[in-house]
């Protein structure tokens, strides 16, 4: 019972955290780039509030969860058992590139966004959107990457 209970809360956070950067790159991102500069100012200010109340802890159980997940409630009992078995080479990979996807999101992605409130020309606003979103799009690889290991600890274990 215990197991299922941790791999749905790794999941449910984990969901959120990926949903959040595709709802980011795909809706708030373009209409940003729509909006006057007042209003993309403050909807920019606010949201970066709320994202980074949110989205780091998120992320940081999602990670924290899938770590437990393989070692505490899994088959990772040892440093043999991350090398020498596809599960932990796997499970290794997914947990570096999830560290890594939060990190750039955290220290790349985040600060980007924060900087479109500040814009003071249609223009401006539109080139930092552009290039938050092309920042959001390498957290997306990682994502993909994080997905892509996931599947193989479960076919090839």
């Amino acid at each position: 019972m215990g197991v299922a209970i941790i791999e749905g809360l790794h999941m449910l956070f984990a969901i959120f955290w990926f949903g959040g950067t595709l709802f980011s790159n795909f809706v708030l991102g373009p209409a940003t780039a729509r909006t006057s500069p007042a209003a993309a100012g403050e909807m920019g200010t606010q949201i970066g509030i709320q994202a980074n109340r949110v989205i780091p802890p998120v992320a940081g159980l999602a990670i924290l969860l899938g770590f437990l997940r393989g070692t505490v409630w899994g088959p990772i009992d040892s440093l043999n058992a991350v090398f020498n078995t596809a599960f932990g080479r796997w499970w290794l990979i997914a947990l570096v590139l999830a560290i890594i996807t939060f990190v750039w999101g955290l220290r790349i992605t985040g600060p980007a966004a924060a900087a479109i409130g500040t814009a003071t020309t249609g223009e401006e606003r539109a080139a930092r959107v552009q290039r938050t979103i092309q920042l959001a799009s390498l957290e997306l690889i990682g994502f993909f990457g994080v997905f892509s290991m996931m599947i193989l600890m479960r076919f090839y274990p």
